[in-house]
């Protein structure tokens, strides 16, 4: 099917084209109130299936954090689901991606990466936010678990997280 009229060739880069065919999908939670003495956790769990995930994490804080990624953590309870949602909200296609907010972690596994976003200061008005996207994916290995964790510099932070991903 041709959309241009012109004849030219059109061009869209490949997160587009899975919109299109329909295996693209995102996950998104908020958190009002994550302190230092509980960091907060997403797991993300892979499958043993032929498709691998193709991940980019994007997080915004209102004050300074540590965002670590882990994996293979030890997990004892998965925590409370969160469905992901095919970006083509004309499909039915359902995520393979399993995706869990506070679960209980008994450790946190293999850090794969880890970097600070966001400041905190003495008050709460020196708090400056912060947001994280890294310009390129993550491919998850298979029939593995994942943590993102965040570690607030101070009590009552909120955090936003949400997981753009493809498979194929």
């Amino acid at each position: 099917m041709r959309y241009d009229k012109s004849g030219a060739q059109v061009l869209i880069d490949f997160a587009h084209h899975a919109v299109h065919h329909g295996f693209l999908f995102t996950v998104s939670d908020f958190d009002t109130d994550i302190d230092i003495a509980a960091p907060k956790y997403w797991l993300f769990r892979t499958p043993n299936t032929n498709k691998r995930i193709h991940i980019i994490f994007d997080v915004g804080v209102s004050g300074g954090v540590q965002v670590d990624l882990y994996e293979s953590p030890t997990i004892t309870a998965d925590g409370t689901a969160i469905t992901p949602f095919n970006n083509d909200f004309n499909r039915n296609d359902v995520s393979v991606l399993s995706v869990f907010k506070d679960p209980t972690v008994t450790s946190d596994g293999t850090l794969k990466t880890s970097t600070r976003i966001g400041a905190s200061g003495p008050g709460n008005s020196d708090k400056v936010g912060g947001n994280l996207r890294p310009g390129s994916e993550y491919i998850l290995k298979q029939n593995t678990s994942y943590l993102l964790k965040i570690t607030p510099d101070a009590n009552d932070t909120k955090a936003t997280m949400i997981a753009e991903y493809y498979e194929v």
